[in-house]
């Protein structure tokens, strides 16, 4: 039988009605799911492997009658962003201004994670407020979000 979405898995585990398997120290699972032992925090049934949620560097995983286990680091706490008080500048130019800043996060388990920010530093922002808005998401998927304001003024002339 071929399992859809899984290749090279470094274990394997079957359970009563439901598998797991490990590659790349992260878990999937597939099978029958009424009472949450796949892990992906519903109870539905899964017919091709999902991640099981908010566990990362897993090193065994093992599946049960109606129960699974994985060893591993669990995480549901998200990571802390770290974000620049509101900006304000003075156009460099007729159109804005290139504005620079510094967004970082921290989580508990992964320590420094990427931030993502949307418009990113150093792009030119133009005369008015905008909301720049920044998300960073651990290696268990626990996601942050959060934003601030840059306003550009006319230059007085």
């Amino acid at each position: 039988m071929t399992v859809t979405n899984l290749t090279g898995p470094s274990m394997l585990s079957a359970g009563y009605m439901h598998n797991l398997a490990l590659k790349g120290g992260k878990a999937t699972a597939w099978g029958w799911n009424v009472l949450g032992q796949l892990g992906d925090a519903t109870t539905s049934d899964r017919f091709k492997p999902v991640a099981v949620k908010n566990l990362t560097a897993v090193s065994s995983v093992s599946a049960g009658l109606l129960h699974s286990a994985a060893a591993g680091k669990f995480d549901t706490i998200e990571p802390v962003l770290a974000l620049p008080a509101d900006i304000t500048t003075e156009a460099t130019g007729s159109t804005g201004a290139t504005v620079d800043y510094e967004a970082t996060a921290t989580d508990a388990v992964d320590g420094a994670v990427d931030v993502n920010c949307l418009p990113p530093s150093g792009s030119a922002f133009g005369v008015k407020e905008t909301v720049v808005s920044c998300t960073a998401v651990d290696a268990a998927g626990n996601t942050n979000e959060g934003s601030f304001t840059v306003t550009v003024i006319a230059r007085e002339v």
